[in-house]
């Protein structure tokens, strides 16, 4: 069963609604910034 995503969405969701931290903020930089990504732009 694949929940990995899931459970990082809702420990970041439970440290915003009870800290006020967002963890998300730094986890997807590219994404955040409207680029896609490709192949030739992943970062390792």
């Amino acid at each position: 069963m694949n929940c990995e995503g899931w459970s990082q969405m809702l420990a970041c969701m439970k440290a915003y609604v009870e800290y006020g931290i967002n963890l998300r903020l730094g986890y997807y930089p590219r994404e955040l910034r409207g680029e896609v990504a490709s192949e030739q732009n992943i970062e390792m």
